[in-house]
């Protein structure tokens, strides 16, 4: 089974709000904690459901930047195995090392463009894969006992490299203000992939 999961009101221009300060949609503090509900489902393996557990692991510096190190814990559904992502801020995106080696500058990928503006594209090439990123939207994101609003919808299509036949995710995730992401889904292959967030710790 993959380890992906893992990788957003106009004013004008389309930029999100009309405050001079963009919110944080992918915050993160030494005691953060992403509690999530996943449902798995395929035509050999049927409907699963899990849960995924993302903390924050502390700092790492790589190539002389620092990263926060969120750890990644998936039960419920087998063959899930933990994995380590990298992340850093800058004023211009959020940039992710999502798989190792860590020491390779050329892994890094951008997870979201600052400021972030509804329309806006960019890609991104890895040694393992190539991923098209869009805002979409800014909306309302329904989970089943509350509702995120002002979240960002960004839609991505990521292309593995490695194998004879690459393999393609394509989905979409909301980040909510102050919290990160609530809700993804994507689909790879024939196999469907939802998260949703139960608890936040800040």
């Amino acid at each position: 089974m993959p380890k992906t999961i893992i990788v957003l009101f106009s004013c004008g221009t389309l930029l999100l709000g009309c405050s001079k300060k963009t919110p944080n949609y992918s915050p993160i503090t030494d005691s953060s904690r992403w509690e999530y509900t996943l449902e798995f489902s395929s035509p050999c393996l049927g409907f699963q459901r899990g849960k995924g557990v993302v903390r924050m692991d502390g700092h790492e510096t790589i190539n002389g930047m620092d990263y926060s190190k969120l750890v990644t814990v998936v039960t419920g559904i087998p063959s899930y195995e933990p994995f380590t992502l990298y992340r850093r801020y800058t004023t211009d995106a959020v940039y992710e090392i999502p798989t190792k080696p860590i020491g390779d500058p050329s892994q890094e990928d951008i997870s979201l463009l600052l400021p972030p503006t509804v329309g806006k594209k960019w890609q991104t090439e890895t040694p393992d894969a190539h991923t098209e990123w869009k805002i979409e939207a800014i909306e309302t994101a329904e989970l089943i006992d509350r509702k995120y609003e002002g979240c960002l919808k960004v839609s991505y299509r990521r292309t593995y490299k490695n194998g004879s036949n690459p393999k393609t995710t394509v989905g979409y995730q909301y980040l909510a203000p102050g919290v990160g992401n609530v809700k993804e889904h994507f689909q790879q292959g024939d196999s469907l992939f939802t998260f949703t967030l139960d608890k936040h710790t800040k």
